[in-house]
Formats: C-alpha cells, structure tokens, sequence
C-alpha cells in the first residue's frame, strides 16, 4: 500500500500508468522498475513521448533484509490507522524501528514476499555526497553566473553555426518549420511506399537541407523540438522508428549541409535522444 498527498495524486498516476518509469522513486526522482534502477527523468524522448530510461551506473539495490541486520527495536514504533494517519512533517528519526515493526507483522502473512526481494533503497557512486553537483556547483564549473546558466547554453550555438548573415528576417519562423516537417515526411513516406528502408531511403533534397540550415542558424534553440515532431508524426503516422529517422536527417545533413561535419555532429548528438541514435555507433 502506497499513501499519496493529494496534490500528488495527479502527476503519480500519470507517471504510473503513462510515464513508463517504474513505481518506486528514491532521492529526487531515480526510479525502479521492478528489475534495474534509473536516473530522473531528464532527457525527454518525443517520438514516444515519455522520458528516456538511463540506467544507473554500479547501482546496489537496498533491501529490507540489508536494513534489518542492524540493530532496530519495533517496540518504539507503532501501528496507524488509516482514518487516523497524519503524514509526518520530517524525516522520522527511527524509522528502522517501524521498519522492524512491519517486518514482525508480514511474518505472519501467510505467502508473503521474504524481506530481501523487498526492495527499499539504492546505492550507487553517483550518488555520493562528493560527486554531486547542484546549480550553483554547475554555474562555478561553467565561469558562468546562475541566472546565465541556461542562456550560456543556447548562446553556444551561435559561433558554432558559424552564422554569416544578420538573423532578421520578414518570414514567420512557423513556415519554414512545417515545410521541413512535411518535406521529411513525404520523403519517408515514399520510401515506405516502395518498400525501402535504412540506406536505401537515401537522402533529403538539397534543398529541403538549405531549408534546414537557415532553420538552425536562426533558432539552434528550436532544433530539438523539431526533430522531436519529425519523428513523433514518422512513428505515429508511418510506423518508421527514430532510428531510421535519426540516421536519414544525419546522412542528409552530412551529404549536402553547408554547417561542416563538426556542428553537424555537435548538434544532432544533442539533438537527437538515444533511441533515434544508431545501435551500430
């Protein structure tokens, strides 16, 4: 039995039924699926629309029975009702006691799971006080202050685009995007139609790429989001995954794209999530 606030119960049953991201959450959002422990989620997989699973790294999962080799005494805990709970405020200084306490009534369940396939805690080294980094800690690494954080980001993209030409400009940057959008789908839906996939969908037009440079230079912050509707409407619309989709805008590119193969490169792996990446890179 989970007890849940109710300005909780919202976002839990979506992450629940839709977020594909387990059901046991532990230190700010690592998650565990019923076999492995994953990162929050941070890198958000549009064409499936949910957040991508990042297994953590040397993860050790916590059992009851781990907790329990220390010493506990449940005589200091006690049984609430559910009509007379209240959520405590703080972190219960003896919550190994209740731990205990709960492991001598599921004894006497019959059937019940044994405590170490009950799983309550991960460790693992990223997790070390040492090794974490909050935004402050992000913002010194970077010489940056907080609030430019994030705006250092994106203003990276200009140099690297090498922009050569002023970015004012009298066409509504909606246009060009939904040209890209259905340029890129009419090419795969051919090529679907024929029956081709991988290398044989060959390359976009060079000048739906021109398109595609123009787009960058002016919006690099935009990029993501675009690629991202690509390949939800290729997936959802033409049963093409992001792979395909990934290696076709990435062929494109490299073949006809005036950016250099370096910014190219940078872009896309930023771009792009793991599932539309090659499993052969």
């Amino acid at each position: 039995m989970v007890l849940v606030k109710d300005g909780s119960r919202g976002g839990l049953y979506h992450d629940w039924v839709y977020g594909h991201t387990g059901f046991l959450y532990r230190h700010g959002g690592y998650w565990w699926d019923g076999t492995a422990w994953h990162r929050p989620g941070v890198v958000f997989d549009s064409a499936y629309e949910r957040y991508d699973a990042r297994p953590v790294q040397d993860a050790l999962t916590v059992t009851a029975a781990d907790l329990l080799v220390h010493p506990a005494d449940p005589g200091k805990a006690s049984i609430a009702t559910i009509a007379g709970f209240t959520a405590p405020t703080t972190v219960l200084p003896n919550w190994r006691d209740h731990l205990a306490l709960w492991a001598e009534h599921r004894r006497r369940v019959p059937d019940a799971r044994p405590l170490h396939v009950c799983v309550v805690d991960l460790n693992a080294p990223e997790l070390e006080p040492g090794r974490l980094v909050d935004r402050a800690g992000l913002a010194k690494i970077a010489s940056v202050a907080e609030d430019d954080l994030l705006a250092a980001k994106v203003l990276a993209w200009w140099p690297a685009v090498s922009l050569t030409m002023g970015i004012d400009s009298l066409v509504p940057m909606s246009a060009p995007r939904t040209t890209l959008i259905e340029a890129v789908l009419s090419h795969l839906a051919t090529g679907v139609k024929k029956g081709r996939s991988g290398i044989r969908l060959g390359t976009l037009h060079r000048d739906v790429v021109k398109v595609f440079d123009w787009y960058v230079q002016r919006k690099p912050d935009h990029t993501a989001g675009l690629l991202s509707e690509i390949r939800l409407d290729a997936r959802t619309q033409l049963d093409v995954d992001p792979e395909t989709v990934g290696q076709l805008i990435r062929r494109s590119l490299h073949h006809d794209s005036a950016l250099g193969e370096q910014t190219i490169n940078a872009l896309l792996d930023m771009a792009l999530p793991p599932s539309a990446h090659s499993s052969e890179s």
